[in-house]
């Protein structure tokens, strides 16, 4: 267990108070918003890792997965332009 939990802290991103209250900020106006785009940075995502890149008027989400370059690689999910059904 404490190897778990020793594992967990590792990937904690530790944030001054103002960044964590503009964070959580940007997360209450995006829960359940359609039809935007994310402007998020893409700084602290590894590579390989999978985002949001767009949810349309009907909630469905494209994804993108970072490469770690300024470049990214699209996803195709279900063979449809990276929807999800």
């Amino acid at each position: 267990m404490k190897i778990l939990a020793h594992s967990l802290c590792l990937f904690m991103i530790q944030e001054t108070p103002k960044v964590f209250v503009e964070t959580m900020h940007l997360m209450e106006t995006r829960y359940g918003a359609k039809d935007y785009i994310p402007v998020s940075s893409k700084t602290t995502l590894r590579p390989g890792t999978y985002y949001v890149t767009q949810v349309d008027k009907l909630y469905r989400r494209s994804y993108a997965r970072f490469s770690g370059e300024t470049k990214s690689e699209k996803l195709a999910v279900n063979g449809t332009n990276g929807f999800v059904h």
